[in-house]
């Protein structure tokens, strides 16, 4: 018995051992944990509406009900928080309206946006961003769970999304829009720095519909206030950067918009290459909607800034609805202005 007994524990002890060498070697090498998992790779993905996922255990994974499934109802997992682009290049998709949708800005088009607007010392801070590892290949808007909501005053956009801007981002606005030489005193950020995360897939689909509204506002908010602490000449920029950006797709925007409207009244194509471009058509969307809601959130924070400047007692909330209250103003008077005219 006693035999029996300590084989046991050998037993034990080994098993322990070859899943700390399994996690140990997940942790030098990350693909080591890619794999196909029979029956869990049947499961379509929804974005923020899953009602299941996959659990890594010490030797097993296991697929479980994060909520109560109603007989019938189809199970759904979830592949990560990706934006469309990410969707179609790993699982060969794309979403409506995907809340995790990413559009990068080409760091060239920023340096040729910086020197058409003659930025002050630009080699200089190029250079300062350079050695701090941050001039990368592109600058990275995102919408991080975003909602798309009212323009404020009646703007260009009847809603739109304020997307989120990394502290890196943020990081080499302040260097690159600095007065010479503060900007050699900006310290890079860290990792811990972006606290604008999200987790979608984590909230129930009651809590995300009760909730939405209030935390897409507050997001708002808080991305604005960041955006207006750039100061006006760096919202500007921003401005003509998206501008620029925008020119690199071959159609208008509007037609862009017109054409994925028209795909939602038609059933899902059987032919692959309709597929594809249907699918393509959504990334393209989705990353201009992310540009367009850049450009007015920026129109916002800067009428917001200009009005703090004239207003330091003003409320956070007073400069947004005096943009909105001028720029009624300004329409209403031009509609006076075309009416005289004629």
């Amino acid at each position: 018995g006693d035999g029996d007994g300590d084989g046991g524990d050998g037993d034990d002890d080994a098993v322990a051992a070859a899943a700390a060498e399994r996690r140990l070697e997940a942790e030098r090498d990350p693909l080591s944990r890619i794999a196909m998992v029979p029956l869990a790779d049947l499961l379509n993905h929804h974005t923020g509406r899953n009602n299941a996922r996959l659990f890594y255990d010490a030797d097993a994974l296991s697929m479980n009900a994060i909520r109560t499934i109603p007989a019938g109802a189809e199970i759904v997992n979830t592949y990560g928080s990706h934006g469309n682009a990410e969707l179609l290049r790993r699982y060969g998709f794309a979403e409506h309206d995907n809340r995790h949708d990413v559009v990068e800005i080409p760091w060239s088009l920023v340096v040729d946006t910086c020197r058409a607007r003659q930025v002050g010392s630009l080699d200089a801070k190029l250079a300062c961003l350079e050695a701090q590892e941050l001039a990368d290949d592109s600058l990275v808007v995102e919408r991080r769970g975003a909602g798309s909501l009212p323009a404020c005053g009646g703007g260009a956009a009847a809603s739109f999304i304020t997307p989120f801007l990394s502290a890196s981002t943020l990081h080499c606005l302040r260097v690159l829009f600095a007065r010479d030489p503060t900007f050699r005193r900006f310290d890079p950020p860290s990792d811990s720095d972006d606290d604008d995360s999200d987790d979608d897939e984590a909230a129930g689909v009651a809590s995300e519909q009760a909730n939405g509204a209030s935390r897409d506002a507050a997001r708002r908010a808080a991305r604005l206030k960041a955006l207006a602490a750039l100061g006006t000449e760096c919202l500007d920029f921003l401005i003509a950067l998206v501008n620029a950006r925008q020119t690199t797709y071959a159609t208008p925007l509007a037609d862009d918009e017109a054409a994925v409207a028209a795909q939602q009244q038609q059933p899902r194509p059987a032919d692959v290459s309709a597929l594809r471009r249907r699918f393509a058509l959504l990334v393209r969307l989705g990353e201009r909607r992310l540009l367009e809601g850049l450009a007015e959130s920026c129109r916002v924070a800067r009428a917001s800034a200009v009005y703090a400047a004239s207003h330091p007692t003003a409320g956070p909330g007073d400069g947004r609805k005096d943009a909105g209250k001028r720029r009624g103003e300004a329409a209403a008077a031009g509609g006076g202005q075309r009416k005289r005219r004629k």
